[in-house]
């Protein structure tokens, strides 16, 4: 069974959970006690690894509570869980959103036949919401609630630069790594083995020989002592594996090893006023108006915001009632799934919508996304962003008739 991205009310307490699984992907108790950890991605601890988590009733799923101040911020978090029994591992992803197309209590009122709470248990409704909203949003290609994005983008060379979302809300961080001549601006590296201070620099350990040079910029997160976290130049290389960072820090033995990333270049983040300076467009663009450029380079540009609508219009979570009904009762229909078309015993046929890639085929769900969609349509299909070049001057001719 595959997990989907758990997803919480930003400021309001919660639970993560997850279902551990056995090597055929099927649900197992755990086989002793089971802890977890649990980074933001962009490399902040929100649950220190090693905490306890809680097994309910040997069920297999476990879960910890997280605090109003832990979701106070709209985010994406990795949950690491570790079974102390048989020392494996399993991650679960959770994201902190600014609210939901409805609540489970409008769910069950659209319909008399959802109150069933037997029948219709709230993990279900919960799983099946998450998904018509998932739906919802591919389809319009725009988040109709607050949500969190931390990008990887190349450089453009030139003020403008396009990211992943329109109805951008605010910018919370943008860095630029600086194009160099080796080819990609990140070097990944392998797992961290340990890592040690001194009082006049730190060395890290890694499993297998690196691509770093004196130079290189280290990034390092999800380090305990925190003081370890943030980004290095390296200094030298005592080994194959190792590369040493000069600072008197002395942060002392790391009782929680996190992950490292390599880069190339100079790492600039930008400050706050080169962050107020930037200029957002609704068609997916991020304007620097400050003279500046963002360099160019192969995912060298890292940006940070928030995007979405304040809550999704009224038409549209009505309509996604309207979905969620479909599709949690789908295996009742008395129509068969492949049809599309039937005959009445009076011998009269109807033709019956049929979903694709941008419809659910359901004709007044469709109607509602696509008025709000951020894609153009022609009749049922989208229109490409750009069409083949025609060297033809005279192919509007009346004498033509077309395109030769």
């Amino acid at each position: 069974m595959a997990e989907t991205v758990q997803r919480l009310l930003v400021g309001k307490p919660g639970t993560l959970s997850v279902t551990i699984l056995d090597t055929n992907g099927n649900p197992v108790v755990p086989s002793g006690a089971v802890t977890v950890g649990v980074q933001s991605v962009s490399g902040q601890t929100i649950v220190a690894p090693g905490t306890a988590a809680t097994d309910g009733a040997l069920t297999g799923v476990c879960t910890v509570p997280v605090t109003a101040v832990q979701t106070a911020k709209l985010d994406q978090w990795t949950a690491t869980w570790t079974d102390s029994g048989n020392g494996s591992t399993q991650t679960s992803d959770h994201e902190v959103v600014g609210g939901f197309f409805f609540s489970i209590a409008d769910a069950r009122a659209s319909d008399p036949v959802l109150a069933d709470t037997a029948k219709y248990p709230d993990t279900t409704l919960l799983t099946m919401r998450q998904a018509v909203e998932e739906e919802c949003e591919f389809i319009c290609d725009v988040p109709f609630v607050p949500r969190y994005r931390r990008v990887l983008c190349d450089g453009t060379a030139e003020p403008e630069i396009f990211v992943l979302d329109s109805k951008i809300r605010t910018i919370r961080s943008a860095m630029i790594i600086t194009a160099d001549t080796t080819g990609g601006a990140y070097i990944y590296l392998p797992p961290v083995l340990s890592i040690a201070s001194t009082t006049t620099s730190f060395t890290v350990t890694f499993a297998s020989d690196v691509a770093l040079a004196p130079g290189s910029n280290l990034i390092l997160s999800g380090f305990n002592p925190y003081a370890y976290n943030g980004s290095w130049v390296v200094a030298s290389l005592p080994a194959g594996n190792q590369a040493t960072v000069v600072t008197n820090l002395d942060p002392g033995p790391a009782g929680t090893i996190g992950t490292a990333i390599g880069a190339n270049g100079q790492i600039v983040v930008f400050t706050a006023g080169q962050l107020s300076a930037l200029v957002i467009d609704d068609d997916f663009k991020i304007q620097r108006n400050d003279g500046g450029v963002w360099d160019e380079g192969r995912r060298n540009v890292v940006i940070e915001y928030e995007c979405g609508w304040d809550a999704p219009p009224g038409e549209l979570a009505a309509a996604s009632l309207i979905r969620l009904r479909s599709v949690i009762n789908r295996p009742f229909s008395s129509v068969p799934d492949r049809a599309t078309s039937f005959v009445t015993e009076g011998g009269t046929t109807f033709r019956l919508d049929t979903p694709h890639a941008f419809a659910t085929g359901i004709p007044e769900v469709d109607a509602v996304y696509n008025r709000y969609s951020t894609r153009e349509y022609d009749d049922q299909d989208p229109i490409p962003a750009s069409f083949q070049l025609n060297t033809d001057p005279s192919w509007f001719s009346v004498y033509h008739g077309g395109r030769r």
